[in-house]
């Protein structure tokens, strides 16, 4: 039941960055969210992320996102935390395949929003998930 969520909200991440839909995306964004990098200089808050997003669906570069099965990692009362794979395809350039983890949460209304989002090594994905590593 807690992965259905998980890959419904990945589903529904990856649909309404594909279809450049805004307003669908910032409603899977808590108002609380963290966005991490690989270092302290590297975080965003909502912001600068919704800016950047802003950014690009002006542009209108073609972009294609997905998502590999998520692995659970943590199910808390109204909270998830898992890891998967997000691939970006652009039409400029190469794909892009980056690991990440996510925690979401049930927020008014039974909506699930993302909370966190931080990226991880790929090392630090095969070896702690090598199902999701080849995904």
């Amino acid at each position: 039941m807690t992965a259905n969520i998980a890959e419904q909200w990945l589903d529904e991440m990856a649909r309404s960055t594909n279809e450049q839909d805004f307003d669908a995306l910032l409603d899977l964004l808590s108002d609380h969210i963290r966005l991490l990098g690989k270092s302290d200089q590297d975080t965003v808050d909502q912001e600068e992320w919704l800016r950047r997003r802003k950014l690009e669906f002006q542009s209108r570069t073609p972009k294609q996102v997905s998502y590999a099965p998520p692995q659970m990692k943590a199910n808390l009362p109204g909270r998830l935390m898992f890891r998967t794979v997000e691939t970006v395809r652009t039409g400029n350039g190469p794909s892009r395949c980056s690991p990440v983890e996510i925690i979401i949460q049930q927020e008014e209304a039974g909506k699930w929003r993302a909370l966190q989002q931080r990226p991880l090594s790929d090392s630090n994905l095969q070896k702690q998930s090598p199902r999701l590593a080849k995904a």
